[in-house]
C-alpha cells in the first residue's frame, strides 16, 4: 500500500490524483513519485467524505499500511489529525475531466461518494470500490449515492493481470459503470 495504482494508472492517464491521508504512505509515495521522475500524479494528503475539515486517522499498528482508517474515538492509539475535503473540491480544481475514481476507504464509501456527487453527476466515471462488509442494504446505500444508470459489477480476478466482471454485487472489488459506457467493458464481462 504505497500508491501501487497511482503509479500504475499513470501510464495510461494524462493525470493522477492520489489522495492519500496515511502520512507515512504519503511520505513513502511522495519519495516514490520524486524518485522516478513522475509528473502526472499530483499527491494530496486527505482523507476524502462529503465535507471539509479535520479527521482522527488512526494508522496501522504494523504490516499491511492500507488499514489506516478514519475514527471517531481520540482516545486511541496511533491516532492522528488529517485534513479531511470533499472530492468535488478536489476535482474542481483541475481542467481534465475525471475518467475514473479508485476508492478504498476501510468502510466510508457512501461519505467518499457523497462527496463527489457533482463530480459524478457532470463526468460519469468509472469506479472501482474495495467493498470490506457489504449486504443487501449496504448495496442498495452504495447504489442510491451514485447517480442513475450506474450497474455494479463484481471484480474477480483471472490471474495478476487479468480481471473479468461479472454483474451483481458482493464483498470485495466492485465496479460501478454507467449504463453508457458499458460497450467498453465488454471483453471482460461475463455472464
Amino acid at each position: 500500500n504505497v500508491g501501487v495504482h497511482s503509479l500504475g494508472l499513470c501510464r495510461n492517464f494524462r493525470q493522477v490524483i492520489a489522495v492519500e491521508p496515511n502520512p507515512v504512505v504519503y511520505e513513502r509515495l511522495k519519495r516514490t513519485i520524486t524518485f522516478n521522475g513522475i509528473k502526472n500524479i499530483d499527491l494530496q494528503p486527505y482523507a476524502l467524505g462529503s465535507s471539509e475539515g479535520k479527521v482522527m486517522f488512526k494508522l496501522p499498528s504494523r504490516g499491511n499500511l492500507g488499514t489506516g482508517r478514519v475514527v471517531d474515538e481520540v482516545a486511541q492509539n496511533n491516532v492522528v489529525s488529517v485534513p479531511l475535503a470533499a472530492g468535488d473540491t478536489l476535482v474542481s480544481r483541475y481542467s481534465d475531466p475525471l475518467v475514473a475514481v479508485k476508492i478504498d476507504v476501510e468502510g466510508l464509501e457512501i461519505s467518499v461518494l457523497e462527496g463527489l456527487k457533482n463530480s459524478l453527476d457532470a463526468f460519469r466515471p468509472l469506479i472501482a470500490i474495495e467493498v470490506l462488509s457489504a449486504n443487501k442494504s449496504y448495496a442498495q446505500l452504495l447504489n442510491a449515492a451514485l447517480p442513475n444508470g450506474y450497474v455494479f459489477y463484481m471484480i474477480e480476478k483471472i490471474n495478476k493481470r487479468n480481471v473479468q466482471l461479472r454483474e451483481g454485487f458482493m464483498d470485495g472489488d466492485l465496479f460501478a459503470c454507467p449504463i453508457e459506457k458499458q460497450n467498453i467493458l465488454k471483453p471482460i464481462i461475463v455472464r
